[in-house]
């Protein structure tokens, strides 16, 4: 299930993020955003896989927490806190992209 900051913190997002069960993708951006509905999609479509949009209003500390550019609106990780890939918006638009670099982040 698609997760949001708020309301969920920083740190519930680094405690899901360690589950060596899942590879997650961290999207920085608005509910509305197409970034936002690929990084929903790629959930449905990609097993192991879990999606967490990170509020404008909460992205400074999570740029800070995971070495992101503010020009980044996308980070992938792998099977737990390793960050796999940074994704900034027009990669984020771009569907086989985002599916390549989760799919890519298990390896």
């Amino acid at each position: 299930m698609a997760e949001s900051l708020p309301p969920l913190t920083l740190a519930a997002l680094l405690q899901a993020l360690a589950n060596p069960s899942f590879t997650a993708y961290a999207y920085i951006g608005g509910e509305k955003d197409r970034g936002w509905s690929i990084a929903k999609a790629a959930e449905k479509m990609i097993p192991n896989v879990r999606v967490y949009r990170i509020a404008p209003s909460e992205a400074s500390a999570a740029r800070s927490e995971f070495g992101a550019s503010p020009s980044i609106v996308g980070i992938v990780f792998g099977f737990g806190l390793d960050v796999t890939d940074k994704l900034n918006a027009k990669a984020a638009e771009d569907a086989l992209r985002v599916f390549n670099a989760i799919w890519d982040s298990d390896n």
